[in-house]
């Protein structure tokens, strides 16, 4: 049964219904990505003959539906959305391992269905864990390093505000270019925090000013070891309020653009604009400069994306089937290891994750018979083997749970 279809299912009448209470409290280190998360849910089972398994039915649903709502504001959008199958299984599979705890707050018989209200503990760090095991994030390795140069003024500044102006300045992260952050991580972008760069390195023979060109751009771009830069002004403007004289309205606009550092080709360009109206007018400069950051954010995302993609179309891909007895993902994450290991792997990832099988995308260097043989003079730890089948751009390989075994039969192209 393919677990990764129904696992967000709640259709068949002896499913649980859940609905997920949007209530968390965090259990975290300051500055640091939650490691545990409390989650209230309310589980729903139908009665049939046996109150007892309604309520189980109940619990052991609520509990899953706990641990997909922590995945999903954990996992990146883009990796959700391009790994589903493979992570869907992994949730699935492993939900016990992810609930620390829970406490059943309420239960209701109502006759016919048997409620339950669930507190559950849920350890995010073991669900990025598991899910960095099977290399989905490595998708991400198709999204490009940003660094991000947008200058930014409100309607209180005399002038623009940028990182890479004079230290002395005093430079504080401004609305927009966090908003435009936030959507970039969200989506699984590795984007550079300026703080980590050395500014005598990477500043040096470039005069501080607002307004950078694409070559300005690309060179400081280069030194920060950046694939794409984003860079340009966001700016907030008062603008007149016919219908409330206590409320400051300001209109704030953004213009962009995106350049690939390594070809120096343009990648796109826009402009956004959003108002905002607030009795401080500080307020409604921060509130309409995060809102034209956030569009500016969203709709770069999905054109740097598609830009990329499109980029790495253009070069030939490898498909390596894998299966074997059982659960193969603990031989499965060895197989990964001693890939990206390999001479000539540019990048890969899992494309689909299934019990017993799985099937790996990868970029490389060279034919599917040059990474077979390869493959076949590399040692495994605590496991072999047997590569059975092999075409063009094809390899099958079985996992063997017997590290004396390393066997190869070729199918001839």
């Amino acid at each position: 049964m393919n677990h990764y279809v129904c696992i967000w299912r709640r259709l068949l009448p002896n499913v649980v219904l859940c609905i997920a209470v949007a209530v968390f409290t965090l259990t975290i280190v300051p500055g640091a990505q939650p490691a545990e998360r409390k989650v209230s849910v309310i589980g729903s089972s139908r009665i049939y003959e046996d109150v007892t398994n309604a309520r189980n039915a109940a619990l052991e649903e609520g509990l899953l539906s706990a641990v997909e709502l922590v995945a999903l504001d954990i996992i990146p959008q883009q990796c959700l959305k391009e790994n589903f199958e493979v992570i869907s299984e992994i949730l699935y599979s492993h939900r016990e391992d992810f609930t620390q705890g829970f406490q059943v707050l309420k239960e209701i018989n109502t006759g016919s269905y048997y409620h339950l209200l669930i507190r559950s503990t849920v350890s995010a760090d073991k669900i990025m864990s598991m899910i960095r095991e099977t290399g989905v994030f490595e998708t991400s390795e198709k999204l490009p390093r940003l660094l991000l140069l947008v200058a930014e003024k409100d309607t209180g500044q005399p002038s623009f505000r940028y990182w890479w102006q004079a230290p002395e300045n005093g430079f504080k992260q401004t609305p927009a270019v966090e908003a435009i952050q936030n959507i970039m991580r969200k989506q699984g972008y590795p984007v550079i925090q300026p703080q980590a760069l050395d500014r005598d390195q990477i500043l040096a023979g470039l005069p501080p000013k607002a307004g950078l060109s694409a070559d300005e751009a690309i060179t400081l771009g280069m030194r920060a070891d950046a694939q794409v830069v984003i860079f340009g002004k966001a700016r907030a403007e008062p603008i007149s309020n016919r219908m409330e004289s206590k409320l400051k309205s300001v209109k704030g606009i953004i213009s962009l653009s995106a350049v690939t550092v390594g070809s120096r080709e343009p990648v796109t360009s826009l402009e956004k604009t959003a108002t905002a109206a607030d009795p401080d007018l500080r307020e409604a400069c921060r509130e309409v400069l995060s809102n034209v950051g956030r569009l500016a954010g969203e709709a770069l995302s999905e054109r740097i994306s598609q830009a990329w993609q499109d980029q790495a179309r253009q070069t030939e891909q490898l498909e390596i089937h894998v299966k074997g007895k059982g659960n193969i993902l603990k031989h499965l994450v060895g197989f990964r290891k001693v890939l990206r290991q390999t001479s000539g792997v540019t990048r890969f990832q899992t494309r689909s994750l299934s019990g017993n099988e799985a099937l790996l995308v990868l970029d490389y260097e060279g034919s599917a018979r040059q990474l077979a043989d390869q493959l076949v003079l590399t040692p495994f730890e605590g496991f072999g083997i047997d590569i059975y089948e092999l075409t063009g751009t094809m390899i099958r390989v079985k996992l063997i749970s017997d590290k004396t075994i390393t066997e190869t039969e070729l199918t001839p192209n």
